[in-house]
């Protein structure tokens, strides 16, 4: 702030998705930006519709979004901010990110794709066109007489198809 020449920040809109889970976590930052930002917090809470077409239409000052990668490369979170995907709601544009990622997905030398994509990252890290918050957890207890069981990193429940008891 100042850097900017800002003493206060002005008041802000946060919107969100209807559920529970999202209420809370509204709730808790607006109470964390309050109090160690200063800064008021009116939250909007839409129903998906409703919030899809605002983010859509860029009509938001602040909105919560989620991503659970479905398979685990990092091409999976990284093409998600490429100018056109389509749930790209940031208005966030790159061509230098964007080409990165797209010469990323198209070569077969490793080496090469995994220096694009650290670029890319590093792109990413200084516009900083989101802000992560949390992300998401599941804890699983097993008993150890049970095994065959296979826990995907991007799944909510462990594959027992496979469990035997030894």
């Amino acid at each position: 702030m100042k850097q900017e020449g800002i003493t206060k920040l002005p008041p802000i809109t946060f919107i969100y998705d209807s559920g529970t889970s999202q209420q809370n976590l509204a709730e808790a930052l607006q109470q964390m930006w309050s109090k160690n930002l200063g800064v008021q917090v009116n939250l909007q809470t839409e129903e998906w519709k409703v919030y899809l077409d605002a983010l859509s239409k860029g009509n938001y000052q602040m909105a919560r979004l989620g991503w659970i990668n479905v398979y685990m490369d990092p091409t999976a979170a990284l093409q998600l901010l490429t100018s056109n995907f389509g749930s790209n709601f940031t208005g966030w544009k790159d061509p230098q990110y964007d080409q990165l990622v797209n010469d990323a997905t198209t070569t077969n030398d490793v080496a090469k794709r995994m220096s694009e994509l650290h670029q890319a990252e590093q792109i990413l890290m200084q516009q900083m066109p989101i802000i992560p918050i949390n992300f998401y957890t599941n804890v699983f207890a097993f008993n150890p007489k049970l095994a065959g069981i296979v826990v995907h990193v991007n799944s909510e429940f462990p594959d027992m198809r496979y469990m035997y008891v030894q």
